[in-house]
C-alpha cells in the first residue's frame, strides 16, 4: 500500500477543510489523502467519501475517527461501512483506541492514533500498532 506513494506525505485530515474532491485529487496524486470521518454530519456524505475513495489505486485514503466510535452504538453503521469497503488507513483520535485497533486489524487495514500527551503516547505505545 504504502509503495505506490509517490512521495511519503499525507493529507492530512482537516475539520470544515477536507472534502471528497480534495481527498480523491490527493489520493491520485499518489499521496495518502485524508478525510474527517468524525465530522461528515450525514451519512450521505459519509457514503459519498466512501464511495469516492474505494477505487483509486494510486495513494490511499486514510479516515479520522473518534476513537469511542467502534463501540459508539450509533456509529455501527460507518464503522461497518469502512469495514466492507476495506479502507486501508485509519487515523483515530480522542480517546482509548484499543476497541478500534482491532476492529480495523479484522479487515487488514492500518491504525495510526493521534496522541496529544505524553501520557497518551505511552498509554498507545503498550497497544499492538501499525503505525
Amino acid at each position: 500500500m504504502l509503495a505506490k506513494l509517490s512521495l511519503p506525505l499525507m493529507c492530512a485530515p482537516m475539520s470544515f477543510a477536507s472534502s471528497v474532491p480534495l481527498a480523491t485529487a490527493c489520493c491520485r496524486a499518489g499521496i495518502i489523502g485524508g478525510w474527517q470521518g468524525g465530522t461528515a454530519t450525514s451519512d450521505e456524505i459519509f457514503t459519498d467519501y466512501v464511495t469516492a475513495l474505494e477505487g483509486i489505486e494510486s495513494g490511499p485514503p486514510i479516515v479520522n475517527l473518534p476513537a469511542r466510535w467502534a463501540v459508539d452504538p450509533a456509529a455501527a453503521d460507518r464503522i461497518a461501512m469502512l469495514e466492507r469497503a476495506r479502507v486501508p488507513l485509519v487515523l483515530s483520535s480522542v480517546g482509548d483506541p484499543s476497541a478500534l485497533v482491532e476492529r480495523v486489524h479484522g479487515w487488514s487495514g492500518r491504525i495510526i492514533h493521534d496522541v496529544t500527551t505524553m501520557k497518551h503516547a505511552e498509554r498507545r505505545s503498550r497497544l499492538e500498532s501499525t503505525g
